[in-house]
């Protein structure tokens, strides 16, 4: 579960979905990276097609505390 601080600034910057040009932008990495990994089925976070690709702002947040957890880990 992600912490709610991390969800809500998520949902103001971006709405309740992010498309790959807005997870590009968050993750600081090409959009073509984004495109390509999804491609690939290496994309950490899911995504789904609704029109055009999408991630839930959820499942980003629970990447980004994820990926603190690891760190942290790694650390100690």
């Amino acid at each position: 579960m992600s912490s709610l601080v991390t969800q809500m600034w998520l949902l103001e910057q971006y709405g309740p979905r992010l498309d790959t040009a807005q997870l590009a932008k968050v993750l600081g990495l090409v959009r073509g990276t984004v495109n390509n990994q999804i491609s690939a089925g290496t994309f950490p976070i899911p995504t789904y097609v609704d029109g055009q690709r999408y991630a839930d702002f959820r499942d980003v947040a629970k990447h980004f505390d994820d990926c603190r957890k690891r760190a942290r880990a790694q650390a100690a």
